[in-house]
């Protein structure tokens, strides 16, 4: 019996509720490979039944379990990170143990209206080391502008559970929006579009990021529209059939809205699709099973009666094509390639070649991890591990938990475990500190918090009277209590 290919997935948050599209992708090839999941940043909003993970933040961590698991082939979502990708693939060293990659793009990342993301990723996908892309069939044109060769472009649409969701049965008659509550969803418009329709249940799905916001909005329009807590995804097939009708909203300026894998769900559950108009290539993707609209206004009148048996029919046969069973197979044929992949290329006189910026001097998630590691070393040699730090500032707004975990952490000012927030004068300040002053041994000011000592001006003049100052640089400063 042959061996599984082993297959290291290094992915931004998860397990993020809103990315149901990687665990789909993970279902449909979990028994076939030897796979081990690395989240470099702890998701804000998990869903409960997942893969077995570890999140690491330090990259020197990160590379020691990948070099422990001896993946086959590295795999990431989204080309943003590509370049850290690379690095964890040894693109950077003139190492014998490189390792081939894949990555699956989305449509922040092709659509980002800078340009820069896929720039900045096309010499790691024309590289050796890159087997190929997975990408929407309208990204690729983009990609082609970019320079990205034609034979690493592998297109799919965007890939969900086809029979998690495949349900005849009878739909509610309720409108529902679902997805992530940030600016390019402009998820206002479903508000307003509830508020014209007052007789009417309709519900929004808003996960994370602004949804306080939206939630706040709702409650001053009088509460048109249902806001409902994230789902399990193992349940929101019983959600969509609440419902008879999707309305996704998008903002029609940015247009960077792409191919969200609700639409497929909604169609395979039965419901009509109503989707804004923001470019040509949505026609593809919605098909002939719903609407585009060019204004909320119009869609109303869409809404008013429940989409025909014909749509429904057409609604199912289009969210067939997003059935990971049907792409999985192109993400397996590049893994196979693993195996005959290079596995030495020489970095520097590829980075040369290919103009790409040098490892370190570049500000992805992991180069600014070790540019953070390298700033605090200074603290490290004067430190004992098992000191007690102070922390100023919120500690949720940068990496305590990975930069001093051999050190006990107490925000400043606050409870011991809880962050109160800044203080309110200097004087509150000093009293803080010399409550605690006793029990903690430094005091570290982070760099989003250094206005604490031009703003707290005696506070500051307390700290250099009574206490010594040990490290300052750009990314922290540190008195010895």
């Amino acid at each position: 019996m042959m061996n599984k290919l082993r297959v290291t997935y290094v992915l931004s948050h998860y397990p993020q509720i809103s990315e149901t599209y990687i665990e789909s992708e993970l279902e449909a090839i979990w028994d076939d490979f030897e796979i081990q999941i690395i989240s470099m940043t702890p998701a804000y909003a998990t869903y409960q039944k997942h893969f077995p993970y570890r999140c690491i933040k330090n990259p020197f961590e990160i590379k020691k379990e990948i070099e422990k698991f001896k993946p086959d082939v590295l795999h990431t979502h989204w080309l943003s990170h590509i370049r850290d990708l690379a690095y964890l693939a040894g693109f950077f060293a003139n190492g014998e143990n490189q390792i081939p990659f894949t990555v699956r793009s989305h449509s922040f990342d092709v659509l980002d209206p800078s340009g820069r993301i896929v720039q900045a990723a096309v010499p790691f996908i024309n590289s050796e080391l890159c087997l190929g892309i997975l990408s929407f069939p309208f990204a690729r044109e983009i990609l082609e502008s970019h320079g990205v060769k034609s034979e690493k472009i592998h297109e799919s649409y965007p890939v969900m559970n086809f029979k998690r969701f495949y349900d005849r049965s009878a739909n509610g008659e309720s409108v529902m929006n679902v997805g992530a509550c940030i600016p390019k969803k402009k998820m206002e418009d479903f508000l307003e579009l509830a508020k014209k329709i007052p007789n009417r249940e309709f519900n929004l799905y808003a996960l994370g990021y602004n949804s306080p916001s939206i939630a706040s909005l709702n409650k001053e329009m009088g509460k048109p529209v249902n806001v409902v807590s994230p789902v399990e995804p193992s349940q929101m097939l019983a959600e969509y059939k609440k419902h008879n009708w999707l309305v996704y909203t998008a903002c029609h300026d940015l247009k960077t809205v792409g191919w969200p894998v609700a639409v497929a769900e909604a169609q395979a559950a039965g419901l009509g699709v109503c989707f804004p108009n923001i470019r040509p290539d949505i026609k593809e993707y919605v098909g002939e099973a719903g609407f585009l609209y060019d204004s909320i206004s119009d869609v109303a009148e869409i809404i008013s009666n429940p989409p025909s048996k014909e749509i429904i029919e057409k609604g199912f046969a289009q969210a067939k094509k997003s059935d990971i069973s049907l792409h999985k197979n192109t993400l397996i044929s590049l893994w196979k390639k693993s195996s005959t992949a290079s596995r030495r290329i020489n970095a520097q006189n590829s980075s040369i070649s290919l103009n790409i910026v040098p490892w370190g001097k570049d500000n992805t998630i992991l180069e600014a991890r070790i540019k953070e590691i390298e700033w605090v070393s200074e603290f490290y040699q004067a430190a004992v591990p098992g000191s007690t730090v102070l922390v100023a500032g919120n500690p949720d707004d940068w990496n305590v938990d990975m930069l001093f975990r051999e050190y006990k952490t107490v925000p400043f000012i606050g409870d011991g475990n809880k962050y109160w927030g800044a203080p309110s004068d200097s004087e509150q300040a000093i009293q803080e500190l010399i409550k605690v002053s006793n029990i903690v041994d430094f005091i570290v000011f982070p760099w989003h918090v250094f206005w604490w000592l031009d703003y707290y001006e005696n506070f500051k003049i307390h700290l250099k009277l009574h206490y010594c100052w040990i490290v300052k640089n750009n990314f922290i400063i540190v008195f010895k209590i």
